[in-house]
């Protein structure tokens, strides 16, 4: 199992319309808690310039490795408290 931060910026409907890639900032975390995952999410959105209200984010636990492989699992940022 590895788990990765997420942080997805909302596009405009003119970056859509005009094909620009979403911006997503993706990090790998070990075995970090949830406080410490919501510092880092915060720290790596004030790097980014980007609001809270701009991006979405997420605790992506993925388990494609394990054996057998199994679903991910998307966790929003309101429920890793």
């Amino acid at each position: 199992m590895r788990k990765f931060i997420e942080i997805i910026k909302e596009q405009t409907e003119e970056q859509i319309a005009n094909g620009e890639p979403q911006e997503m900032i993706r990090v790998e975390v070990g075995d970090e808690t949830g406080p410490e995952i919501l510092n880092r999410i915060a720290a790596l959105r004030v790097g980014a310039g980007w609001t809270a209200a701009e991006s979405v984010a997420r605790l992506h636990v993925c388990r494609h490795d394990d054996m057998p492989p199994a679903p991910c699992e998307l966790i929003p940022e309101d429920e890793l408290t």
